[in-house]
């Protein structure tokens, strides 16, 4: 008999999980173990409990998803890790495999192929959700520049994208709850990182390395 995959679900919107966890209900090779609402939880989770695939988001108000999934990589028995994210941009699925994802979905992909994504990563196989391949953004992950790319951190790529949507220092403040200060720090560093001298340039270059894409884009409806 087929042993059952053991599936931890980590995601700050209650809803959306509850609605995965029935659906996996109707699949008899699937238990969802556990529901976590941040990143932070997950660690301990995993150290006391058998799991084999979590599915992990990336926004989450604690702990995000790519330094949760950098934390728990480093478990002795860490279990195959699908993000499952409204984030579509190149960079952050590339950053999220550089890190040891094997698996991407967006949050608007069918709710069959969640199912069919977690049995194909729990026998070590990589897996993109079908809208991401269809859309070209899996192409665009060669074109990423990795010695650039590498240099900007999470909260970096966050603040490029704001400045892209044409958002003020004060408003993209406001947006991550941190100071106007901090917003200029972070703003200042990323004009050395990409080497431009001013925001027109750093929008530009942004543009060229395709790190102003909008967050979300809806393929399909979520979870139907």
């Amino acid at each position: 008999m087929q042993s059952m995959i053991k599936v931890l679900l980590v995601d700050d919107h209650n809803l959306f999980s509850k609605l995965l966890e029935s659906h996996f209900k109707s699949f008899d090779e699937i238990e969802v173990v556990g529901i976590l609402y941040d990143g932070s939880q997950v660690k301990n989770f995993i150290e006391n409990n058998e799991v084999d695939v979590i599915l992990l988001d990336i926004d989450m108000p604690e702990k995000d998803g790519i330094t949760t999934l950098k934390e728990i990589k480093k478990v002795k028995k860490c279990p195959k890790i699908i993000m499952l994210s409204n984030h579509i941009q190149p960079e952050y699925i590339k950053r999220t495999f550089d890190n040891g994802a094997l698996g991407y979905l967006t949050k608007y992909c069918l709710s069959n192929e969640i199912v069919k994504a977690v049995k194909e990563v729990n026998k070590g196989k990589k897996y993109f959700s079908t809208d991401l391949i269809q859309s070209g953004i899996i192409d665009k992950l060669k074109e990423l520049d990795d010695s650039l790319y590498n240099k900007l951190t999470t909260r970096e790529l966050e603040i490029i994208r704001f400045i892209c949507e044409g958002k003020t220092s004060r408003e993209i403040a406001e947006k991550l709850c941190i100071s106007i200060r901090t917003v200029e720090t972070h703003r200042k560093n990323i004009f050395s990182k990409l080497d431009v001298k001013n925001t027109a340039s750093m929008i530009k270059k942004a543009q060229e390395l395709g790190l102003c894409n909008s967050a979300q884009q809806n393929f399909y409806s979520p979870i139907s």
